[in-house]
C-alpha cells in the first residue's frame, strides 16, 4: 500500500522536522553554556578558597590574578563571578573577589594599631 501525500503535506512535515532540529540545536547550546558557567564558575571558586584564607589582608584576590591563574579571561572571570553566589565582589574595589566576604578587613582588625611610646630621657 502506497501513501500519497501531497506537496503542501510534505513542506508541512519538513517544516515541523526543520523546527523539531532547531529546537534540539537551542537546548543543546543553552545547556553547554550552562554547563561552561558552571565548570568555569568552580574553577573561580575553588582557586579563591584554595588561594584566600579567611584573615585580614588575606582574604581577596584581584581579578587579573585569577584570569592568570585559571586560564580564563578576565572578562569571563568577572562573568562567572557575578554569576557565583559564593564569590563576593567587594563595592570599594571592584576588581577584588573573595569566597569570604564582600569586604577585605583591615589588617588592624585582627592586631590591633601599633601604639609606639616615645621617651623623653632628660638627664639633669
Amino acid at each position: 500500500m502506497e501513501v500519497r501525500v501531497s506537496m503542501a503535506e510534505q513542506i508541512i512535515i519538513e517544516v515541523i522536522g526543520g523546527l523539531f532540529v532547531v529546537l534540539l540545536l537551542w537546548c543543546a547550546t543553552i545547556r553547554y553554556a550552562r554547563w561552561r558557567m558552571r565548570t568555569d564558575s568552580n574553577k573561580a571558586y575553588e582557586w579563591l578558597h584554595n588561594n584566600t584564607r579567611d584573615y585580614p589582608g588575606e582574604s581577596h584576590r584581584k581579578t587579573t590574578e585569577i584570569a592568570k591563574a585559571t586560564g580564563l579571561s578576565e572578562e569571563r572571570v568577572c562573568a562567572v563571578c557575578v554569576a557565583d553566589e559564593r564569590i563576593h565582589r567587594s563595592s570599594k574595589q571592584p576588581d577584588q573577589w573573595s569566597v569570604w566576604r564582600k569586604e577585605p578587613e583591615s589588617i588592624y582588625n585582627e592586631r590591633g594599631p601599633i601604639i609606639i611610646e616615645v621617651q623623653n630621657d632628660v638627664n639633669g
